[in-house]
């Protein structure tokens, strides 16, 4: 419990990045100190693989049970993202401009399809494609990866590594995934955090080694990421080695985090849903003429409320 606070803190840590990414996109003229947030997505597909290698480590999924499984797990993220869905639904129709273009877009987006319109892949709540790359990476986690040995996860990790470092230099870095001319990029990104963070837990997770102190772990990626906007050492080498070597010292010292479980697992179940609400939120807050403090307070309330709402849907459908 004590090691999942940590992570739930870090996924937290991971969401405040993004959302300050994004903000001074949508306010323009704000400075931009966390303007490498992105890479709080690549925390996030750790995360993921390494949560995941908890359970199934323990409890592999049969050949037979996947498909359940897999709905099951789409089902669990699906109704957060039609809450983000539904607020930027309107914001959607009136760039489409009529519900013949409007209406399949939507509904792919919904189902967490990616589209191609005006350079967006999920025109309907930007920050979605994340959420589809890690039910990719579920489903080849279940199908593939803990099936994998300790030979053959080395190999993949090496390989996905590879091509990783060959996305940052052609790209400049790894700001890849979200748009269409550079959604098979964002796969490399997905398999090497995801695989990492496999390979994490099967070497260390039971007895994680004390790099870093845990609230060092805790603060070091906002850190890192304003150290490299005031000093400008910014290139790709940067994003490589943030994910590569910065990414998995943090997780690892977080998992030792003590004493704070009620705070840090408050910070994690918010981190999701104000991950799903708060682009289309920001978008209309600066409609409507707030300013970027009001537009971050109105989806840090809206998160919050969603939080709620995902723990009803959840406790209902685990009832049943």
């Amino acid at each position: 419990m004590s090691r999942l606070a940590g992570l739930e803190a870090l996924r937290g840590v991971a969401a405040l990045c993004v959302v300050g990414l994004h903000t001074p996109v949508i306010f323009p003229g704000l400075a931009r100190p966390l303007g490498k947030g992105y890479l709080g997505v690549d925390l996030f597909f750790l995360l993921s693989g390494l949560v995941l290698a908890m359970a199934l480590e323990r409890r592999p999924v049969e050949w037979r049970a996947v498909p359940r499984w897999f709905a099951q797990r789409y089902w669990r993220m699906w109704p957060v993202m039609a809450i983000g869905g539904l607020i930027g639904a309107p914001l959607l129709l009136s760039r489409a401009g009529d519900f013949a273009h409007f209406v399949p877009l939507a509904l792919a987006n919904f189902l967490l399809l990616p589209v191609d319109f005006q350079r967006e892949t999920f025109p309907l709540n930007v920050p979605a494609w994340t959420i589809a790359f890690i039910l990719l990476g579920n489903l080849l986690h279940v199908t593939l990866f803990q099936r994998l040995g300790r030979a053959a996860l080395l190999i993949a990790l090496t390989t996905s590594f590879a091509l990783l470092a060959a996305v940052a230099i052609h790209a400049g870095s790894l700001d890849v995934g979200a748009r269409p001319e550079n959604l098979l990029l964002g796969l490399p990104r997905l398999l090497f955090a995801y695989i990492l963070g496999i390979v994490l837990w099967r070497e260390w997770g039971s007895n994680p080694p004390g790099m870093l102190p845990p609230p060092v772990g805790l603060i070091a990626t906002p850190a890192l990421l304003v150290a490299a906007w005031v000093t400008g050492f910014d290139g790709w080498w940067f994003d490589l080695g943030f994910v590569a070597l910065a990414a998995p010292a943090i997780v690892l010292a977080v998992m030792s985090l003590k004493g704070w479980e009620t705070a840090a697992g408050l910070l994690g179940k918010v981190s999701f849903p104000l991950y799903a609400v708060h682009f289309p939120l920001l978008i209309w807050a600066r409609n409507w003429g707030f300013e970027w403090w009001g537009g971050l307070t109105l989806a840090l309330l809206c998160g919050y409320l969603a939080m709620v709402i995902e723990a009803r849907l959840f406790s209902a459908r685990s009832r049943t």
